[in-house]
């Protein structure tokens, strides 16, 4: 249902005008990953070290984001040094890419040499 919603009303304020013309571009979209970010970092700022899974499950459940707006919330994050990445998965395994469940987001610190903080 989410998925349907987003593609009708990408602003993610779900209203229903039928004053856009179809055939013509919308000039501007509202990039949903600033404000889904600072809902990660209000929910999980404080919890310190957090699986990527976690905050997945909380975004599609309690919010009306989608999976593509978590990973766009996680990357301007991570860019902008709100928090960092861990190399290492909750598994132990390496991390490549991306924000597979097993990767830490972890909130406590920055990694050493980077100055900390988007918010």
């Amino acid at each position: 249902m989410k998925v349907a919603m987003w593609k009708v009303d990408t602003s993610g304020q779900f209203v229903f005008s039928d004053a856009t013309n179809e055939q013509q571009t919308v000039l501007f979209e509202e990039d949903p990953a600033p404000q889904l970010l600072e809902m990660i970092m209000n929910e999980w700022g404080d919890e310190g070290r957090v699986r990527a899974g976690d905050i997945e499950e909380w975004v599609l459940n309690q919010t009306t984001f989608l999976r593509k707006h978590k990973t766009a919330a996680l990357e301007m994050g991570e860019s902008g040094n709100a928090f960092y990445v861990e190399n290492e998965k909750a598994n132990g395994e390496p991390r490549h890419s991306g924000f597979p469940d097993e990767v830490i987001i972890n909130f406590e610190a920055t990694p050493p040499g980077e100055q900390g903080g988007l918010f």
